[in-house]
């Protein structure tokens, strides 16, 4: 996000970012396409959010979860991806008949600056949503491919109907995947892995990130502990920022130079979401999260707004309870 805030333009009336047309012009050619993968991903996520509010009106919170930590534990750089055709991210959130039970999706992004291109993308997606099984069977999933380029922004999708995946988590799989080893494969076309296995560290992925998106160390080992493994240890940050939603804890960062004006970035988590965060039970943040969403969403139905009149700031709230603020003083 800091690597390409001068792309970003805002939106007085709103205060929405959007991108800066004439900006994206002065861009090299490889840095060009970069940006439009890593363009691709951000808006790739808010759409597939947006695809499942709109089969599940009454959703909860809604996760998008790297594939690769939830398969190797780890981040998998792309030389090593070659040959591979899973998927990015799983999607996961409560089913709306029963919050116990959490439904699982499939995500692949994609970016371009050429809508001609961005159809051959979402061609190769679906082959990518193929790639991953649970235990034999096809997952639901979307291909975003998201074009953006001096004329705008425009997202192109395609979803493959597969049935529904449902998992109901349990204390003794989460606690077990968090001490499994899990190694590379060999570059493979399809991998398929059993539900519980997948499903169960994924959850837990998903919580340790949460937990790091606010600068929760400690929690975030909790919930991942080979954390530990290659990240070292730091302290928990305590910074307290707050809105109309509440406060939030998490860390800050000051960008300055003389003569410029001052940018602020804040990132955290809903205080009630960071406190169950620090136990180990996946039902206690659920329930808080689903707090978390309905407020949110309430807000949101209400016409709230997520800017400060007189101060240039910009908000982006997830319904996990992540907060992003960035303020130009």
């Amino acid at each position: 996000m800091l690597r390409y805030l001068g792309v970003f333009g805002r939106v007085p009336a709103s205060g929405h970012l959007c991108l800066d047309g004439e900006a994206l012009l002065f861009i090299g050619a490889n840095q060009r396409r970069v940006l439009s993968e890593e363009i691709g991903i951000g808006f790739g996520i808010v759409a597939a959010k947006m695809w499942v509010r709109a089969r599940n009106p009454q959703v909860g919170p809604i996760a998008a979860i790297d594939v690769d930590q939830a398969l190797y534990d780890e981040v998998v750089p792309a030389l090593e991806r070659n040959g591979r055709r899973q998927p990015d991210y799983l999607l996961a959130f409560p089913d709306e008949s029963d919050p116990s039970v959490r439904n699982f999706e499939l995500l692949e992004t994609k970016g371009t600056v050429s809508s001609s291109n961005a159809e051959h993308q979402l061609a190769r997606g679906t082959t990518q949503l193929a790639g991953l099984t649970v235990d034999a069977n096809l997952l639901p999933g979307v291909v975003v491919s998201t074009v953006s380029n001096a004329a705008g922004i425009r997202l192109m999708a395609v979803d493959p109907e597969e049935r529904k995946v449902r998992w109901s988590p349990s204390d003794d799989s989460l606690r077990s995947a968090r001490h499994a080893s899990r190694r590379r494969s060999r570059p493979t076309d399809k991998i398929d892995v059993a539900a519980d296995e997948l499903f169960a560290s994924s959850t837990n992925v998903e919580m340790a990130s949460l937990a790091e998106f606010g600068g929760l160390s400690e929690s975030a080992r909790l919930w991942r502990p080979h954390l530990l493994d290659w990240r070292g240890r730091r302290a928990d940050s305590a910074t307290v920022r707050e809105n109309d939603l509440g406060a939030f804890i998490g860390e800050e960062m000051v960008l300055e130079a003389p003569g410029l004006e001052r940018i602020r970035v804040f990132q955290g988590v809903a205080r009630d979401v960071a406190t169950a965060l620090k136990g180990d039970d996946y039902r206690a943040v659920a329930e808080t999260q689903r707090q978390f969403a309905r407020i949110e969403k309430e807000r949101g139905d209400a016409g709230g707004e997520d800017f400060r009149a007189g101060q240039p700031v910009a908000e982006a709230v997830s319904s996990d309870g992540a907060l992003l603020r960035i303020t130009v003083q």
